[in-house]
């Protein structure tokens, strides 16, 4: 069973690992644009690294629920978990934005085109849901990720009443993509299939919290094979799965993932390395930064491999490793300085409790 306010380290060391994916993949991606390299690095094994997405968002149901478990039904705890979700999510995300903000309207080239209007600028800040990516393209999960927190605020606040809203807006999300029904964005950004991984890490939450699996590392290495069995589907199949399919494969199988680490830690049959239990600190500040950083040296090796005397392989290595590095310097030099500060504040003036996630 999960302890009150207990940190499993492998659930951490699982986001940097989830982290580590995207940042591949973007890195392959940039790879493989003719303009660049036209290269498929690692015989494109790493092209489904978009399911660091997938695993994210189960996290995020697994540790949200655990973590505020003893809140349900305490309206007053509302308040300080919002505040605190807020400072997990804005300051960090507020800082990337204010490093891309100026680029955008320096370098055109940099843009798409809406990322210097006003309005695109405003809602991606305030991450409400859009017709198009925020500024910072990959933050459209943290659209999905503040639907979740705002959600589970009917569960603090109205306890099996907000359990009922939940479980309605799971089951309407598996009906209407059984359906497969496509609307206007709002709708779509609702009942977005991923949407359904929320539930299933609380499922998973509520497994660790309340049992204790037999062979709990079986568990976890059943789901790790079905998590690559998926991905590599999808990378080498001639007909690959279905995205609503895939991205249910990949949400059950980190679910199992995510219940077998945490029984098998909890039962003393697992010990994590401390390296990754570092990158999983800094998974947030790494999926924030990575995207643009590989950009740049992207075309920074462009310019270098005029020539094209240098081996792509290498090339990928220094993409993928400048991504990884950007996003564990930001983690140290900002992000643990500026939540710090802003907890702080927070607490002085009385946002913060203690005991809410």
């Amino acid at each position: 069973m999960v302890a009150d306010n207990q940190r499993i380290k492998s659930i951490e060391a699982s986001r940097g690992i989830a982290a580590l994916l995207v940042v591949l993949y973007h890195a392959s991606a940039f790879m493989q644009v003719q303009e660049y390299f036209d290269f498929v690095p690692i015989g494109g094994v790493v092209d489904f690294g978009f399911s660091g997405v997938d695993f994210f968002f189960i996290l995020s149901g697994f540790i949200i629920l655990t973590a505020n478990r003893n809140n349900l039904g305490r309206a007053g705890t509302a308040g300080p978990y919002l505040v605190k979700r807020i400072i997990r999510i804005y300051p960090i995300y507020w800082f990337v934005c204010a490093l891309l903000i100026p680029a955008y309207f320096l370098l055109p080239i940099a843009r798409i085109g809406y990322e210097t209007e006003i309005a695109a600028i405003i809602g991606s800040l305030a991450l409400f849901p859009m017709d198009h990516h925020p500024i910072l393209a990959i933050a459209w999960t943290l659209n999905h990720e503040m639907l979740f927190y705002l959600l589970f605020v009917l569960l603090i606040v109205g306890g099996r009443v907000g359990l009922f809203v939940l479980i309605g807006w799971q089951a309407a999300t598996v009906a209407i993509n059984l359906i497969e029904i496509d609307s206007h964005y709002l709708f779509n950004f609702l009942f977005h299939i991923q949407n359904l991984q929320f539930g299933l890490g609380m499922i998973a939450g509520l497994i660790a919290w309340r049992t204790s699996i037999p062979f709990p590392r079986l568990v976890a290495l059943i789901g790790a094979t079905a998590f690559v069995a998926t991905g590599l589907s999808h990378v080498w199949d001639a007909e690959p799965l279905s995205p609503r399919i895939m991205h249910m494969g990949f949400g059950l199988s980190a679910a199992l993932i995510v219940i077998g680490l945490s029984c098998a830690e909890l039962n003393g049959k697992l010990r994590t390395p401390r390296i990754l239990v570092f990158l999983g600190a800094a998974s947030y500040a790494t999926y924030l930064i990575h995207y643009p950083a590989e950009l740049v040296m992207t075309k920074g090796m462009v310019w270098l491999n005029a020539d094209q005397n240098l081996p792509p392989t290498f090339i990928f290595v220094a993409i993928a490793s400048v991504g990884l590095g950007a996003g564990l310097i930001l983690h140290v030099v900002v992000e643990r300085r500026l939540i710090y500060w802003v907890k702080t504040y927070s607490s002085r003036v009385g946002l913060l409790r203690p005991n809410v996630a």
